[in-house]
């Protein structure tokens, strides 16, 4: 997973919204972890009991992103596809909604800018 990209150069996002709200509804959310490199990466690993993910939030208006789930069990990718930000986040930056989880298992989002 971390041969994908420059790891390194990940910044937390220490679960303050910026970067990822696991908020889906006022009775579902998801527990995850977020970093991500500017607005051109991000990596959330979800690991609540659900399939709820959440909405990436600050990215770039403009870009077409990359959109897949890493299974950490398997190693194995699932395509989401190219998205582009599809609302805006509680700052008013570009966001978009991601699906929920493949499964109610343990997934990483990632995204990366094309």
């Amino acid at each position: 997973f971390f041969e994908g990209f420059d790891w390194w150069e990940l910044t937390p996002d220490f679960n303050d919204g910026n970067r990822f709200d696991g908020k889906v509804s006022s009775r579902k959310r998801s527990y995850y972890v977020c970093a991500s490199i500017e607005n051109d990466l991000y990596a959330v690993y979800l690991y609540s009991k659900n399939k709820a993910s959440g909405t990436v939030c600050g990215m770039d208006g403009d870009a077409v992103y990359e959109a897949k789930w890493f299974n950490p069990r398997t190693g194995e990718y699932t395509v989401i596809g190219d998205i582009k930000a599809d609302k805006t986040d509680k700052n008013g930056a570009p966001a978009w909604s991601a699906p929920d989880r493949p499964e109610e298992l343990d997934y990483v989002l990632l995204l990366k800018k094309k």
